[in-house]
């Protein structure tokens, strides 16, 4: 099996140790992305005070995008995240929480980060697989002749 990224050491963070190991089990076994959608609340920084607040996201592969919304009952999203050019990367120490996860993406050519977390560990290791699936599987589409092998590396690794 070719691998695309050296395996974790000692000083990695208990949740990419577990994606790591997760990654050698079958799809089936790790799937976390039912039907291409995944929706939730996470703790999002705020940009100017730093600040976390919890905020809905939505990871519509149909739609192409993550989303995340300010209010519960908003109709229109704060952001929206193309997944052609989304990543999802553990970042505990950047955010001060075990379970932090930095989101990267492009906005008006610029590359923009977000940082999120949530309580429960598993959560942010299903988010975080979720936005990596829905990436693959359009690298998948957009480079039908590629093999999964090339597909994986083609994108940064965590």
């Amino acid at each position: 099996m070719r691998r695309c990224h050296p395996p974790p050491d000692k000083e990695e963070n208990q949740l990419f140790i577990f994606f790591s190991n997760c990654c050698h089990l079958s799809s089936e076994e790790c799937c976390c992305f039912s039907l291409g959608y995944r929706e939730g609340f996470l703790w999002k920084r705020g940009r100017d005070n730093g600040q976390f607040l919890t905020r809905k996201f939505v990871l519509s592969e149909r739609e192409g995008a993550l989303k995340y919304y300010n209010k519960n009952d908003a109709k229109e999203p704060k952001a929206i995240m193309k997944i052609e050019h989304l990543n999802a990367t553990f970042q505990p120490a950047k955010i001060g929480n075990p379970h932090g996860l930095q989101i990267t993406y492009l906005k008006d050519n610029s590359t923009r980060n977000i940082f999120v977390y949530h309580e429960d560990g598993k959560e942010m290791v299903d988010w975080f697989n979720a936005i990596r699936a829905a990436r693959f599987h359009y690298l998948q589409v957009a480079f039908p002749g590629a093999s999964n092998a090339d597909v994986s590396c083609s994108f940064p690794c965590p």
